[in-house]
């Protein structure tokens, strides 16, 4: 009965329309100061965790967890490694790659990169690659035998380059020996070529003396050209369209003239932990000299960048809604102004004290939760048109609102999460209660006797 009481009178007094003109507004402007203090933070948690999503979803699922290169021109015996490191239980998947460095050139253009040959059936286990790409990877067999014929399939979902050529030289015998290739869409504009047209490829002739030696040779002889038949087209988004290619194994392996693997790509359960993960698992058991390199040496600056703007969202959705909880305290002391008489009658009547400042806390926790639950519910529907909107953008403005050469997308991705919400909204009523405290105290130290002339 007390507590329906309390909750009568609080929001009897946050509804009164006997409020002094400053007071209506001071109520008003921290209403609305919360509002947009919760709005901001849902918003801007959401897009911190699309970014997120995405450079997981698209970067990082991409791109090994981690790769051992050999110190050497390859791996002598690249079976055993992988056999050392799946034995740990926080390895999922490893593949032997060959990692050329080259150059590609069509149409008096040319792309500096470096080709990975691998083994689709391997390499699939430990990157997500085939998402992003208009044919599966086992169109990359240096020979269509059968049994590659039927697996060599178009994917017309994800085809941004998707060509009628490809039927056209699956069945062609002029192209039977000509290595395939699949390149970033970034590389194919750069050259202007598409699926069915043939490329260069530009490589260095490794000294095979040396290869077997413990010094790798640095001496270069006359660079090789290779003709490859352009099979397929990644498209990803951002600077990893422009670097990136891919053959099958055996075949870079001959063009290379290396006679084993020069790399090892690694998958981990966790991506945090893969430094120590990989070092765990090789430490003292690798009889080969190699080098280790992660996911962070070349997208641990983008991640670190998302996680520091969360924080800067945290500290200015605090910053806000203290400015806001001002407002409810200046809100407050100016109703306990205009309502002392009222308060010394209710003392009179036999309201204690405590039940005062319970009151007027939950006064300032109402006043508080208006601006929450309507800064939340703009918040939420805001963020759930976001990402269909900019998506659009283009078909609507004829402009890109973000440069996908930059930032892997055109779009700014928002994924809601409830946890968020929850504490951005648990935040902003905690500090309008603690905000209403004092001017609580201050009506309970009211003097019946004073106010009332008796």
């Amino acid at each position: 009965m007390a507590n329906n009481l309390r909750l009568t009178m609080a929001l009897r007094f946050v509804r009164s329309r006997r409020k002094g003109g400053l007071t209506r507004f001071i109520s008003f402007a921290s209403t609305c100061g919360i509002a947009i203090g919760v709005f901001a933070a849902i918003v801007g948690l959401s897009v911190m965790n699309g970014f997120e999503y995405e450079l997981q979803n698209r970067v990082l699922s991409l791109i090994p967890s981690a790769q051992l290169n050999s110190s050497k021109p390859y791996f002598t015996n690249g079976k055993d490694i992988e056999s050392i490191l799946l034995k740990d239980k926080n390895i999922v998947a490893t593949a032997q790659v060959v990692e050329q460095k080259s150059i590609i050139s069509a149409n008096k253009a040319f792309a500096p990169l470096v080709i990975a040959g691998i083994n689709p059936a391997k390499e699939t286990k430990v990157i997500d690659i085939e998402r992003f790409t208009n044919v599966d990877l086992d169109c990359l067999s240096h020979k269509l035998y059968p049994e590659f014929k039927d697996k060599c399939q178009i994917n017309v979902k994800n085809a941004q380059w998707y060509s009628q050529e490809l039927e056209k030289f699956n069945n062609d015998d002029r192209y039977a020996n000509t290595p395939r290739i699949i390149i970033g869409s970034g590389i194919a504009k750069k050259l202007k070529v598409t699926v069915g047209q043939e490329v260069t490829i530009v490589t260095l002739d490794h000294n095979k003396e040396n290869a077997n030696s413990s010094v790798i040779s640095q001496s270069l002889k006359n660079p090789e050209k290779h003709k490859a038949l352009v099979i397929g087209i990644i498209h990803i988004g951002g600077q990893l369209d422009g670097s990136i290619a891919l053959m099958d194994f055996k075949v870079l392996k001959e063009i290379a003239k290396l006679d084993g693997a020069n790399s090892i790509h690694i998958k981990t359960k966790n991506y945090q932990d893969t430094n120590k993960i990989v070092f765990q698992a090789t430490n003292g058991k690798l009889k080969e000299s190699a080098y280790l390199v992660t996911w962070m040496n070349s997208q641990g600056k983008l991640y670190h960048d998302i996680q520091m703007v969360r924080q800067i969202m945290y500290i200015a959705m605090f910053l806000v809604l203290a400015v806001s909880c001002f407002n409810i305290v200046s809100n407050l002391l100016l109703m306990v102004g205009e309502k002392r008489r009222e308060i010394a009658i209710l003392l009179t009547m036999g309201m204690k004290p405590r039940e005062v400042v319970k009151t007027f806390s939950l006064m300032g926790l109402i006043s508080g939760g208006y601006g929450a639950i309507i800064g939340m519910v703009l918040g939420i529907v805001f963020s759930l048109v976001l990402t269909p909107f900019t998506k659009s953008f283009k078909d609507w403005f004829g402009f890109d609102l973000l440069n996908e050469e930059v930032y892997f997308i055109n779009f700014i991705p928002c994924h809601l999460s409830a946890i968020d919400v929850i504490f951005v909204l648990a935040c902003s009523l905690l500090m309008s209660f603690l905000a209403a405290l004092y001017p609580a105290m201050r009506a309970s130290k009211v003097k019946p006797a004073q106010e009332l002339n008796l």
